[in-house]
């Protein structure tokens, strides 16, 4: 097989109990699946039938939100201090095996909590409890202890390794598994926005348990990129026996659900493992031309459990929709992909060809300003109403994607 040769495949193992999480993840089924995309990446998100709820909001300051991130980030890094000098003033092998434990059973006391939090959060806004900013301040929390968390767990997984604690290193492997999907590409720059280092306009959407969040972001270089991440418990089978003998047939099952970007041989790197036995979590970071892609293969179901992309949204294909206004002085140009996906404006003055600086909002919100260029955002589900004004004139496109 073309560029096997080249495959590093990430193996996160998860073993026994999920705890808080179990009961979502049993295999049970889910209403997202992998979508298919023309001439660029699938992606893993819901059917327009089965979304509970879908919304879009713009993160801005929040000091309170910010706070309460850091302080989880902050006692979590100090937890983590505070277990490493223990275990290094342990006088004995087994002093050290204690506390190896001790840590091992506080960790899964923090990840049943993060993952309770993050389960009534997502409830919650399915059922219209809360709102997209709400979510986001609790996501925002939930992921950054997630990370440091994951840390201390590869810390202690190692110190069990070295102690020849097999069942701890096997209780350690299945916190790593839980924590995966508690962070996140998009999460990172819902905190940048909370903390004002940037704008942020996130698109939400929840589907039987499942969650999807995306927004598009502006780098220093003007290029737009786009972010996505999504993670559907209910496909997740912890109890079968793995389906996998070895990573070539990974390889090609992941090569079955995402054709395209592995017909253009991508590389692939950031090889992982974690734990050896039991129904396996299967990861791999594809390099392509229109971006990063990392899809989790269950090892129990064969079926993508969570994935997160970036792309540049310049080389992603669209649809595009013109229209102008009564005086023919306006002309807009609407470029469409899917649901969550990037959605590209552009204000052109009809006389000149050139284009100009126009207000966009999108459903009545405002989005911000195309800078004589074309602006990026997301796209809402369903019907699209792109509002555009420039000098006086207004243009209104609508369109709908799902």
């Amino acid at each position: 097989m073309q560029g096997l040769r080249a495959v590093a495949l990430a193996l996160l193992v998860c073993l026994g109990s999920v705890g808080a999480a179990g009961a979502l993840q049993q295999g049970t089924g889910s209403p997202m699946v992998v979508q298919t995309a023309e001439n660029t990446s699938n992606y893993l998100g819901p059917n327009a039938s089965d979304v509970d709820r879908s919304g879009q909001e713009t993160t801005s300051i929040d000091v309170a939100a910010t706070v309460s991130a850091n302080g989880g980030e902050v006692r979590s890094t100090f937890s983590m201090v505070s277990l490493q000098r223990k275990y290094d003033d342990a006088g004995s092998e087994e002093a050290r095996r204690t506390v190896v434990r001790n840590g091992t059973d506080r960790l899964a006391g923090r990840v049943d909590a993060l993952e309770s939090r993050e389960i009534d959060s997502i409830d919650r806004y399915a059922g219209g409890e809360i709102e997209e900013a709400d979510l986001f301040r609790i996501l925002s929390g939930i992921h950054a202890e997630a990370e440091q968390r994951a840390e201390t767990a590869r810390w202690l997984q190692n110190r069990a390794g070295e102690l020849g604690m097999s069942e701890e290193a096997a209780r350690l492997s299945t916190l790593r598994i839980r924590l995966t999907p508690l962070e996140g590409p998009v999460r990172d720059d819902i905190i940048e926005g909370l903390d004002g280092t940037k704008t942020t306009r996130v698109h939400a959407e929840t589907a039987g348990g499942g969650l999807v969040l995306a927004t598009v972001q502006r780098q220093e270089d003007g290029r737009y990129v786009y972010v996505r991440e999504a993670y559907t418990p209910g496909i997740r089978n912890v109890r079968d026996s793995d389906r996998y003998g070895n990573f070539v047939e990974v390889f090609s099952r992941l090569t079955e659900i995402y054709p395209w970007v592995n017909e253009g041989n991508p590389g692939v790197d950031d090889p992982d493992r974690i734990g050896t036995e039991g129904a396996r979590l299967y990861s791999i970071v594809y390099r392509y031309d229109h971006g990063e892609l990392t899809p989790y293969l269950d090892g129990g179901t064969g079926r993508v459990v969570k994935e997160t992309q970036r792309k540049h949204v310049d080389r992603v294909p669209t649809e595009s929709f013109n229209r102008t206004n009564g005086a023919d002085s306006l002309r807009v140009r609407v470029d469409t992909t899917y649901a969550s996906g990037p959605l590209g404006v552009t204000a052109y003055d009809t006389a000149t060809g050139q284009p100009v600086d126009a207000s966009v909002t999108v459903n009545g919100d405002h989005v911000g300003r195309t800078g004589g260029q074309r602006l990026w955002t997301v796209a809402p589900r369903g019907q699209i109403n792109a509002t555009v004004t420039h000098d006086g004139e207004t243009v209104v496109v609508e369109t709908t994607v799902s």
